[in-house]
């Protein structure tokens, strides 16, 4: 499985780091083949609090049928996380995403960047629309985005593993 955790200016990474840690502990701990692959508008995604992550794809270099799901994590809009929300770039990412209907997991006000579709063609179905709304259900966001690509028993494990009480 392989996922594309979409990282955009300002994002948390309270937020995003479940998505990258459900992989590893899965390819780590349950023998999966796993991968979390960070994308970004440039080669460095700048976060909250302006602290640097380097991304291993740029948005122009992603093919949608390269992955399976899409995590967007939600930030803080006085860091910039809402600028680049209408970026066509960003759009087409996710209207691809939906249109394969493929699951797409949004934290917070990764919410709000679905609701920009300049077209107003963006129609996420409920069943592939993965949302919790703050910053403390990251986590769950993140298994619920593994359960749907893998199962509700892989789920399980890896909740076990990580020490996760629902």
């Amino acid at each position: 499985m392989r996922i594309l955790l979409l990282l955009l200016k300002g994002y948390s990474h309270l937020e995003a780091a479940p998505f990258i840690d459900i992989c590893g502990w899965a390819r780590e701990k349950m023998d999966m083949d796993a991968e979390t692959v960070i994308c970004g508008l440039h080669g460095h995604a700048y976060g909250a609090f302006d602290v640097p992550l380097i991304v291993d794809k740029l948005i122009d270099d992603v093919d949608p049928e390269d992955y399976d799901a899409l995590a967007l994590p939600g930030g803080l809009c006085s860091f910039g996380y809402l600028q680049n929300a209408d970026d066509e770039r960003v759009q087409y990412l996710l209207r691809d995403f939906t249109a394969a209907g493929k699951p797409v997991a949004v934290t917070s006000s990764g919410a709000a960047v679905l609701e920009c579709s300049a077209t107003g063609e963006m129609n996420v179905l409920p069943e592939q629309l993965i949302r919790r709304d703050s910053p403390a259900q990251a986590i769950a966001a993140a298994l619920d985005l593994f359960e749907a690509v893998s199962s509700p028993d892989a789920r399980k494990t890896l909740g076990t593993l990580l020490g996760y009480q629902e």
